[in-house]
């Protein structure tokens, strides 16, 4: 990820809207700051252009209840269900109120622990014996106090529950999956962001168009050079997305495929809050206009 602009006056506003001590702060203006800060940029919320100006649009002028279900990572699976169907979600294994409730004895050697409220937070167990289960308490305390609503006005999370969710580890071979994230305009796919070894140091992300032709840019983490090869029903994926992004003037619905199976990731409204950079720079008007908020 590219560094921010500011990155001290940064953490001194954020420290400061997770306290609430900005909250007097229109969400209009508060982004107009954080833009400034992260991207150096000016940001114009009444003729925006470009794709991070976009998603900041995004932020203060859709406002449809259903998106706090859809961001739940808990509430969202009946929404896949009732749209898709029950096979392509990760099996369930618990859900829970607080880190406090779980109950980690009853828990199988693998499993995946996240936050219903958050984005990046969570834990992946490949071997039960070698997880600090205090570190883990620790961490999922820190988590559920975090509110992307206050640090980013990512209204989408406002009134979003902390809870944790625990569902069964999909990997082969102790080996995460690769993570499929189709970016959406308007109903239509723009782009396909495929994310290998995530949550590793060899973390790499690898761009296609809808055909499955590789894209030269990245955005935020390092391009992989090596070609990953297209899914054997990568149909079947584009047609799930369709269904689930024909709704929204723009969305991010991530998939994983393992064995050709496809399981449900998540659904996603701002991607890196609209705030990371994309290499090259001009890639932010190409996607910008591909976005109709009309």
């Amino acid at each position: 990820m590219n560094k921010p602009k500011h990155p001290l006056s940064l953490r001194v506003i954020y420290f400061l809207a997770k306290r609430n001590f900005l909250s007097f702060l229109s969400d209009s203006l508060y982004l107009k700051i954080i833009f400034y800060l992260h991207r150096g940029e000016k940001l114009d919320l009444q003729n925006p252009k470009t794709f991070s100006q976009k998603i900041q649009w995004l932020k203060v002028n859709i406002k449809d209840p259903q998106l706090h279900i859809l961001v739940d990572k808990f509430l969202v699976r009946d929404y896949i269900k009732n749209k898709i169907g029950c096979d392509i979600l990760i099996p369930m294994l618990g859900i829970y109120n607080n880190v406090d409730d779980i109950n980690f004895n009853v828990l199988p050697d693998q499993f995946v622990l996240k936050t219903t409220h958050g984005s990046s937070q969570n834990i992946i167990c490949k071997d039960k014996k070698n997880l600090d289960i205090n570190k883990t308490k620790a961490k999922f305390k820190k988590w559920e106090k975090v509110c992307l609503y206050k640090i980013f006005k990512e209204w989408a999370y406002k009134d979003v529950t902390p809870r944790i969710i625990c569902e069964e580890f999909i990997g082969l071979n102790n080996n995460v999956p690769n993570d499929y994230k189709f970016y959406c305009f308007n109903g239509k796919i723009g782009f396909i962001q495929v994310n290998k070894e995530r949550f590793s140091n060899n973390h790499t992300e690898t761009f296609f168009n809808e055909n499955w032709e590789m894209l030269d840019f990245n955005y935020g983490v390092e391009q992989s050079t090596s070609m990953i090869e297209k899914p054997e029903n990568f149909l079947e994926m584009k047609e799930i997305v369709r269904v689930l992004a024909k709704e929204h003037k723009f969305i991010r619905v991530d998939l994983y495929n393992v064995n050709n199976k496809i399981y449900f990731g998540e659904l996603t409204f701002y991607p890196a809050s609209g705030l990371e950079f994309m290499n090259p720079e001009s890639l932010e008007r190409t996607f910008g206009d591909m976005l109709d908020l009309s």
